[in-house]
């Protein structure tokens, strides 16, 4: 199937969710809790989103060097990219990007790109974890705990898909046994000499940066969750942040478009917020992140200008 057709095909199926949600819940209630909100709050929402991002494009650039301002427009776009992409892949759009910049291995820089994936999902794991203990009371009174757990099984599932294609050679066997695949067995070589010869200490700052950036993101959720008068304590918003995230990476639609605003009605609901305020604070975040990440149109207009 054509790529463009695919993503064509994932954004309808992402819009028809939210529109059954829209409509099952009330548009006037969606209305309404958009009309309420404190503009003064989602701005500084984004000004700690707009942190989270540089501290995300300096993984970029302790792993793969080149120039920061540069990385960090390229990770802007990518950022961009992902929301409109299903299992947000948009984002190794950085890896070709940086490639260039760097005159470094495209397959190398998509291997760094893969295991900094890797180190962000094994945090969820245990951060999706914490969050169902967290939420253990609530969710075992609506009925809810086996939607979540399933919701975190999602990183633990794709912690072992990298782990497999990064440090085993199970997915060169399978590629060498395909003949139209084998050829390509050159770059996953590539992405696995770069994710191995990356040095422990450069390994341990891409873990504090990423439990960094989860701080700084459930800021930005915690402020938009009050910009909307839902008073929840920044605790909440801590674990909220891993369970809602995880389903924008279920590939179903670009960024989880429907399913996590579900998720964000299910859980608003089980915390006593309502389901409206949930599926409005998830298109909140989405409006938000993706203003800020616009910033990497920035990338897009110097290249063209640079273009012969």
């Amino acid at each position: 199937m054509d790529s463009r057709l695919r993503d064509v095909l994932a954004f309808s199926v992402g819009l028809l969710v939210l529109a059954y949600i829209i409509w099952a819940l009330g548009p006037g209630k969606i209305i309404e809790s958009v009309a309420k909100t404190k503009i003064e709050l989602f701005l500084l929402a984004g000004l700690f989103y707009l942190v989270n991002e540089f501290i995300a494009s300096l993984t970029l650039k302790i792993s793969m060097g080149g120039s920061l301002w540069g990385i960090w427009m390229t990770h802007m776009r990518g950022m961009l990219y992902s929301n409109a992409t299903p299992g947000r892949v948009g984002y190794y759009y950085t890896a070709f990007s940086i490639s260039k910049r760097t005159n470094k291995s495209t397959s190398g820089n998509i291997g760094l790109v893969t295991l900094i994936q890797g180190v962000n999902f094994t945090i969820k794991v245990f951060l999706c974890l914490a969050a169902l203990i967290y939420f253990s009371t609530p969710l075992a009174s609506h009925g809810s705990v086996s939607y979540f757990l399933i919701v975190s099984l999602v990183p633990v599932f794709i912690v072992a898909v990298i782990g497999l294609a990064l440090y085993t050679d199970v997915l060169n066997k399978v590629m060498g046994r395909i003949s139209l695949l084998s050829r390509f067995l050159v770059n996953v070589e590539l992405m696995q000499k770069a994710s191995k010869e990356i040095e422990l200490k450069t390994l341990a700052d891409i873990v504090f940066l990423a439990l960094l950036s989860w701080i700084l993101m459930s800021a930005q959720w915690y402020f938009i969750a009050h910009s909307l008068g839902a008073g929840i304590d920044f605790v909440t918003a801590l674990l909220l942040q891993p369970l809602l995230t995880t389903v924008m990476f279920i590939p179903l639609s670009p960024a989880g478009l429907g399913f996590t605003e579900g998720g964000g009605a299910v859980l608003f609901s089980i915390l006593g917020l309502g389901e409206a305020s949930g599926v409005t604070f998830i298109l909140l975040v989405r409006f938000n992140s993706i203003l800020v990440d616009s910033l990497g149109l920035v990338d897009k207009i110097r290249l063209n200008k640079n273009a012969p």
